[in-house]
């Protein structure tokens, strides 16, 4: 019996209009987590460490981690995504993931770009990486 394939994809929200320490962009980021919670499930859902930086405040956390075990919650992902982007042009998100073996990637999307296509090629990448893990046991 192998072991269920997770790949944790770091979802980074940006804004070319809101400072990253403001209170109506930290707004936006809580609601964004929140959003992600009830697609994909609290469980799924968890702070990635960020570097301290003067814009972000000691104990914020603007990366946030999504465990992706299968394709509905990869869909699910995706849905947010496209639904949080699309209210505000001047947003994007950064999407980040390693594999088992190390290997990894990133795509960044913005509100002013939100083609099926550029989700297309999020979905392709990690959908091939969670059936190239699927055999590995380590």
């Amino acid at each position: 019996m192998g072991r269920q394939v997770v790949v944790v994809v770091s979802v980074e929200p940006g804004s070319a209009r809101f400072d990253e320490s403001s209170d109506s962009w930290l707004d936006q980021v809580a609601a964004l987590r929140g959003e992600l919670r009830a697609a994909v499930g609290v469980g799924a859902v968890a702070p990635l460490p960020v570097e301290p930086t003067p814009a972000v405040t000691k104990g914020a956390w603007q990366s946030i981690g999504v465990s992706i075990a299968s394709a509905g919650t990869l869909t699910a992902l995706v849905e947010v995504a496209k639904a949080w982007l699309g209210r505000d042009r001047s947003r994007s998100l950064t999407f980040r993931w390693t594999a088992r073996d190390g290997s990894g990637g990133s795509i960044e999307l913005s509100g002013s770009d939100v083609g099926e296509e550029r989700f297309e090629a999020l979905l392709e990448v990690v959908t091939e990486r969670l059936a190239d893990t699927g055999g590995d046991s380590g």
